[in-house]
Protein backbone atom coordinates (compact mmCIF):
# COMPACT_ATOMS: atom_id res chain seq x y z
CA UNK A 1 0.00 0.00 0.00
CA UNK A 2 3.05 2.39 1.07
CA UNK A 3 6.25 2.94 -0.60
CA UNK A 4 9.01 5.05 0.94
CA UNK A 5 11.80 6.30 -1.70
CA UNK A 6 15.28 7.13 0.10
CA UNK A 7 17.10 8.65 -2.85
CA UNK A 8 20.85 9.02 -1.51
CA UNK A 9 23.83 10.31 -2.88
CA UNK A 10 27.42 9.66 -0.71
CA UNK A 11 24.64 9.37 2.29
CA UNK A 12 27.01 6.93 4.41
CA UNK A 13 26.68 9.70 7.44
CA UNK A 14 23.49 9.63 7.84
CA UNK A 15 21.37 6.27 5.92
CA UNK A 16 20.76 3.98 8.88
CA UNK A 17 19.05 6.38 11.08
CA UNK A 18 16.87 7.03 7.80
CA UNK A 19 16.44 2.87 7.29
CA UNK A 20 16.35 2.05 10.73
CA UNK A 21 13.09 4.86 11.14
CA UNK A 22 11.50 3.35 8.61
CA UNK A 23 11.76 -0.47 9.38
CA UNK A 24 10.57 0.41 12.65
CA UNK A 25 7.47 1.45 12.11
CA UNK A 26 3.82 -0.09 13.23
CA UNK A 27 2.56 0.02 9.54
CA UNK A 28 2.66 -3.43 8.29
CA UNK A 29 1.65 -2.47 4.70
CA UNK A 30 4.84 -0.92 3.57
CA UNK A 31 8.12 -1.06 1.23
CA UNK A 32 11.26 0.56 0.85
CA UNK A 33 12.98 1.34 -2.51
CA UNK A 34 16.46 3.03 -1.81
CA UNK A 35 17.81 4.77 -5.21
CA UNK A 36 21.49 5.60 -5.36
CA UNK A 37 22.92 7.95 -7.57
CA UNK A 38 26.28 6.78 -8.27
CA UNK A 39 27.74 6.75 -4.26
CA UNK A 40 31.37 6.86 -4.20
CA UNK A 41 31.49 6.47 -0.59
CA UNK A 42 29.92 3.28 1.55
CA UNK A 43 26.75 4.07 1.11
CA UNK A 44 26.16 0.70 -1.05
CA UNK A 45 27.48 -1.84 1.20
CA UNK A 46 25.77 0.00 4.11
CA UNK A 47 22.33 -1.12 2.09
CA UNK A 48 23.51 -4.02 0.98
CA UNK A 49 23.21 -5.15 4.81
CA UNK A 50 20.47 -4.78 4.69
CA UNK A 51 18.75 -6.53 1.58
CA UNK A 52 18.19 -9.56 3.80
CA UNK A 53 14.95 -7.75 4.84
CA UNK A 54 12.69 -8.71 2.13
CA UNK A 55 10.64 -5.38 2.37
CA UNK A 56 13.91 -3.55 1.11
CA UNK A 57 15.42 -2.75 -2.66
CA UNK A 58 18.09 -0.87 -3.97
CA UNK A 59 18.36 0.64 -7.23
CA UNK A 60 21.42 2.06 -8.21
CA UNK A 61 21.67 4.30 -11.01
CA UNK A 62 24.10 3.97 -14.12
CA UNK A 63 24.95 7.47 -14.53
CA UNK A 64 24.99 10.60 -11.75
CA UNK A 65 21.71 12.35 -12.59
CA UNK A 66 21.44 14.98 -10.25
CA UNK A 67 19.44 14.98 -7.34
CA UNK A 68 15.77 16.10 -8.58
CA UNK A 69 16.42 13.86 -11.66
CA UNK A 70 16.80 11.09 -8.88
CA UNK A 71 13.82 11.86 -6.89
CA UNK A 72 11.78 11.92 -10.51
CA UNK A 73 13.03 8.65 -11.31
CA UNK A 74 11.55 7.54 -7.86
CA UNK A 75 8.25 8.76 -8.58
CA UNK A 76 7.93 7.01 -11.72
CA UNK A 77 8.57 3.47 -10.31
CA UNK A 78 5.78 4.17 -7.31
CA UNK A 79 3.21 1.50 -8.08
CA UNK A 80 1.54 1.50 -4.59
CA UNK A 81 -1.40 3.52 -3.70
CA UNK A 82 0.27 5.81 -1.54
CA UNK A 83 4.32 6.90 -1.23
CA UNK A 84 6.84 9.34 0.61
CA UNK A 85 9.98 10.37 -0.23
CA UNK A 86 12.38 10.43 2.55
CA UNK A 87 15.74 11.92 2.15
CA UNK A 88 18.64 10.69 3.46
CA UNK A 89 19.80 12.40 6.52
CA UNK A 90 16.37 12.96 7.48
CA UNK A 91 14.13 10.23 9.52
CA UNK A 92 11.01 9.80 11.29
CA UNK A 93 10.56 10.40 14.16
CA UNK A 94 7.84 8.68 15.41
CA UNK A 95 7.10 5.01 15.10
CA UNK A 96 3.45 5.33 14.01
CA UNK A 97 3.88 8.04 11.44
CA UNK A 98 3.03 6.16 8.47
CA UNK A 99 -0.08 4.50 10.02
CA UNK A 100 -1.23 8.09 11.08
CA UNK A 101 -0.62 9.36 7.39
CA UNK A 102 -2.20 5.91 5.99
CA UNK A 103 -5.22 6.17 8.21
CA UNK A 104 -6.05 10.02 7.33
CA UNK A 105 -5.45 9.22 3.64
CA UNK A 106 -7.82 6.05 3.69
CA UNK A 107 -10.25 8.30 5.44
CA UNK A 108 -10.39 11.15 2.99
CA UNK A 109 -10.39 9.97 -0.90
CA UNK A 110 -10.07 13.23 -1.59
CA UNK A 111 -6.92 14.65 0.04
CA UNK A 112 -4.26 14.65 -2.32
CA UNK A 113 -0.98 14.76 0.28
CA UNK A 114 -0.93 14.24 4.33
CA UNK A 115 1.93 16.89 5.97
CA UNK A 116 2.66 16.86 9.78
CA UNK A 117 4.87 19.23 12.02
CA UNK A 118 8.23 18.55 11.56
CA UNK A 119 11.70 18.55 14.56
CA UNK A 120 15.23 19.99 13.06
CA UNK A 121 17.78 18.19 14.54
CA UNK A 122 21.77 18.60 13.87
CA UNK A 123 24.42 16.08 12.42
CA UNK A 124 24.10 14.46 15.87
CA UNK A 125 20.21 14.21 15.70
CA UNK A 126 19.85 16.91 18.89
CA UNK A 127 17.18 18.65 18.80
CA UNK A 128 17.17 22.00 17.40
CA UNK A 129 13.62 23.27 17.61
CA UNK A 130 10.26 22.26 16.29
CA UNK A 131 8.21 23.73 13.53
CA UNK A 132 4.82 23.93 13.67
CA UNK A 133 2.69 25.43 10.71
CA UNK A 134 -0.61 26.53 12.34
CA UNK A 135 -2.64 24.03 10.38
CA UNK A 136 -4.93 21.27 11.57
CA UNK A 137 -6.98 18.80 9.29
CA UNK A 138 -7.87 19.47 6.15
CA UNK A 139 -6.66 22.89 4.79
CA UNK A 140 -6.82 24.30 1.08
CA UNK A 141 -3.62 23.71 -0.87
CA UNK A 142 -3.96 27.33 -2.42
CA UNK A 143 -4.05 28.79 -0.05
CA UNK A 144 -0.66 27.36 1.77
CA UNK A 145 0.73 27.91 -1.93
CA UNK A 146 -0.07 32.13 -1.35
CA UNK A 147 2.01 32.36 1.87
CA UNK A 148 4.61 30.45 1.24
CA UNK A 149 5.29 32.50 -1.87
CA UNK A 150 4.64 35.78 -0.35
CA UNK A 151 6.74 34.94 2.46
CA UNK A 152 9.55 32.92 0.74
CA UNK A 153 8.90 30.10 2.97
CA UNK A 154 7.94 26.20 2.75
CA UNK A 155 4.50 27.05 4.62
CA UNK A 156 3.59 22.99 3.74
CA UNK A 157 6.46 21.31 5.27
CA UNK A 158 7.31 18.03 4.03
CA UNK A 159 4.82 15.59 2.72
CA UNK A 160 4.25 12.62 5.03
CA UNK A 161 2.36 10.59 2.79
CA UNK A 162 1.19 11.64 -1.00
CA UNK A 163 -2.06 9.47 -2.92
CA UNK A 164 0.17 8.05 -6.01
CA UNK A 165 -2.48 9.37 -8.44
CA UNK A 166 -1.60 12.59 -7.78
CA UNK A 167 1.67 12.21 -9.31
CA UNK A 168 0.32 12.82 -12.92
CA UNK A 169 2.81 14.53 -14.86
CA UNK A 170 4.35 16.46 -11.84
CA UNK A 171 7.92 16.66 -10.94
CA UNK A 172 10.69 18.29 -8.88
CA UNK A 173 11.75 21.00 -11.32
CA UNK A 174 15.75 21.01 -11.29
CA UNK A 175 15.53 25.01 -11.94
CA UNK A 176 14.41 25.85 -8.70
CA UNK A 177 17.51 24.26 -6.28
CA UNK A 178 16.12 26.30 -3.06
CA UNK A 179 12.03 25.60 -3.50
CA UNK A 180 11.74 22.81 -6.13
CA UNK A 181 9.92 20.99 -2.62
CA UNK A 182 7.23 23.98 -2.66
CA UNK A 183 6.81 23.85 -6.14
CA UNK A 184 6.29 19.98 -6.17
CA UNK A 185 3.60 20.59 -3.25
CA UNK A 186 1.83 23.17 -5.12
CA UNK A 187 1.61 21.40 -7.91
CA UNK A 188 -0.06 18.19 -5.99
CA UNK A 189 -2.24 19.96 -4.25
CA UNK A 190 -3.57 22.71 -6.47
CA UNK A 191 -7.32 22.97 -6.23
CA UNK A 192 -7.39 20.74 -3.18
CA UNK A 193 -7.31 20.41 0.34
CA UNK A 194 -4.17 18.54 2.14
CA UNK A 195 -4.11 17.38 5.46
CA UNK A 196 -2.09 18.79 8.36
CA UNK A 197 -1.67 16.45 11.55
CA UNK A 198 -1.00 18.46 14.53
CA UNK A 199 1.77 16.01 15.23
CA UNK A 200 5.91 15.95 14.99
CA UNK A 201 6.44 12.81 12.99
CA UNK A 202 9.72 13.24 10.58
CA UNK A 203 13.15 15.13 11.72
CA UNK A 204 14.87 17.61 9.22
CA UNK A 205 18.47 16.95 9.67
CA UNK A 206 20.92 20.33 8.89
CA UNK A 207 24.21 20.14 8.79
CA UNK A 208 27.51 21.45 7.10
CA UNK A 209 26.92 19.44 3.79
CA UNK A 210 23.08 20.73 3.17
CA UNK A 211 24.01 22.53 -0.03
CA UNK A 212 20.71 23.48 -1.41
CA UNK A 213 19.04 25.26 1.70
CA UNK A 214 22.20 27.33 1.77
CA UNK A 215 21.35 29.09 -2.10
CA UNK A 216 19.88 31.96 -0.76
CA UNK A 217 20.26 34.78 -3.79
CA UNK A 218 17.62 33.20 -5.85
CA UNK A 219 14.93 33.15 -3.11
CA UNK A 220 12.59 35.97 -4.70
CA UNK A 221 13.10 34.71 -8.47
CA UNK A 222 12.28 31.29 -7.40
CA UNK A 223 9.20 32.02 -5.70
CA UNK A 224 7.88 34.63 -7.98
CA UNK A 225 8.63 31.79 -10.75
CA UNK A 226 6.40 29.34 -8.90
CA UNK A 227 3.60 31.72 -8.77
CA UNK A 228 3.98 32.49 -12.44
CA UNK A 229 3.98 28.48 -12.88
CA UNK A 230 1.21 27.76 -11.69
CA UNK A 231 -0.83 31.44 -12.53
CA UNK A 232 -1.03 32.39 -9.13
CA UNK A 233 -2.01 36.33 -9.67
CA UNK A 234 -0.05 38.39 -7.12
CA UNK A 235 -1.54 42.32 -5.66
CA UNK A 236 1.33 44.87 -5.85
CA UNK A 237 1.06 45.32 -2.25
CA UNK A 238 1.69 41.42 -2.46
CA UNK A 239 4.74 41.93 -4.00
CA UNK A 240 6.32 44.38 -1.89
CA UNK A 241 5.97 41.98 0.98
CA UNK A 242 7.31 39.42 -1.17
CA UNK A 243 10.59 41.83 -1.39
CA UNK A 244 10.75 42.36 1.72
CA UNK A 245 10.46 38.29 2.89
CA UNK A 246 13.25 37.59 0.44
CA UNK A 247 15.39 39.32 2.46
CA UNK A 248 14.29 38.71 5.72
CA UNK A 249 14.70 34.91 5.02
CA UNK A 250 18.23 35.23 3.65
CA UNK A 251 19.00 36.83 6.80
CA UNK A 252 17.78 34.08 8.86
CA UNK A 253 18.99 31.84 6.52
CA UNK A 254 22.84 33.08 7.04
CA UNK A 255 22.31 33.59 10.72
CA UNK A 256 21.07 30.11 11.42
CA UNK A 257 23.69 28.23 9.25
CA UNK A 258 26.38 30.59 11.13
CA UNK A 259 24.91 28.77 13.99
CA UNK A 260 24.81 25.31 12.73
CA UNK A 261 28.14 25.36 11.74
CA UNK A 262 29.97 27.41 14.57
CA UNK A 263 27.95 26.28 17.56
CA UNK A 264 26.58 22.83 16.93
CA UNK A 265 29.29 20.58 17.32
Amino acid sequence: MITVCIPVRNGAQYISHAIDSVLGQTSQVFQLEIADNCSTDETLSIVESYLPDNRIKLTSRSHDMGMFENFNACLKGIETKYYMLLSHDDYLCDKTALDKGFNILEANEHIPAVYCETLFVDEHSQAINRRGFGFSGPVDSDVIARRSIISNRNIYGVPLLIRSNAIQSNQYDARLPNSADVDYSVAIGKGEKVYYLKETLIAIRFHKANNTARIYSSLKSEFLAIAEKHNIDLSAFEMIITRINSYLVRVKKLLFFFYIDNFRK
